[in-house]
């Protein structure tokens, strides 16, 4: 069976998908935090890009 992640590329199991929360700005460039399914490519470019939030405690950062 062929799934879409969240990123827009296909996988083939499931198991292949990173469920993630990443940096994200809202309509009003306020920051806001994206909760999605990537596949591991895109999961390294978000890595590689600093924009992944680990921890809640990441993500409470971020927003205030």
């Amino acid at each position: 069976m062929t799934i879409i992640a969240s990123c827009g590329h296909k996988v083939e199991d499931i198991d292949d998908l990173h469920n993630i929360a990443v940096k994200e700005y809202s309509r009003d460039w306020s920051n806001a935090v994206a909760y999605r399914s990537v596949c591991k490519e895109c999961l390294e470019f978000y890595k590689k890009e600093n924009l992944l939030l680990n921890t809640e405690k990441e993500e409470l950062e971020w927003l205030s």
